[in-house]
């Protein structure tokens, strides 16, 4: 790779990389085309992205970005998996393939913005998701609404039973 071609790289990455709050540093090691491809796909069906990086380029890339922060980490074969919406299911799917494929190691995390060890994956991915962060909120909402109509409908429902009661005994 020549220097015009190395300085195109750093741009694409630059440019890819510039908004990235939250993404994981994967090493893979020893682990075979066919277990990467699965990874991928995981990746790509929870709605984020999987890119194998060139260390010395990727570093040069993201000097002034929050990713710079991980520059410790760009050693070794290295990969990193990110999206904009979610770092939760994007750990969940690392942390589930991880399990079953030992060579395929988290060595670093973004969070936020905020660089984290690679052993932090794990409570990454043990915490709740958005779509059930906003369900606990609408949740939570809801319950006080609830509660206030059911109080507001116990004197009428209260008078309902009291004079249907009384309209049995009547007949």
């Amino acid at each position: 790779m020549n220097r015009s071609d190395k300085q195109l790289e750093i741009d694409r990455l630059r440019g890819e990389f510039a908004d990235v709050r939250h993404a994981f540093l994967v090493g893979f090691k020893g682990v075979t085309v066919p277990q990467v491809t699965a990874l991928r796909q995981k990746v790509r069906k929870a709605g984020s992205r999987y890119q194998v990086v060139k260390n010395t380029l990727f570093a040069r890339a993201v000097v002034g970005l929050p990713l710079s922060e991980l520059k410790e980490h760009f050693t070794g074969p290295t990969a990193v998996a990110w999206n904009s919406d979610s770092p939760v299911e994007l750990a969940k799917v690392l942390k589930e393939f991880a399990a079953t494929n030992p060579m395929v190691s988290c060595k670093a995390v973004l969070l936020d913005g905020q660089a984290l060890g690679g052993d932090k994956l794990a409570e990454v991915a043990a915490l709740p998701g958005i779509p059930e962060l906003r369900a606990r909120l609408v949740q939570l909402l809801a319950s006080p609404m609830r509660r206030l109509v059911t109080a507001l409908a116990a004197p009428s429902q209260g008078l309902a039973t009291a004079l249907s009661q009384r309209a049995e005994k009547i007949k």
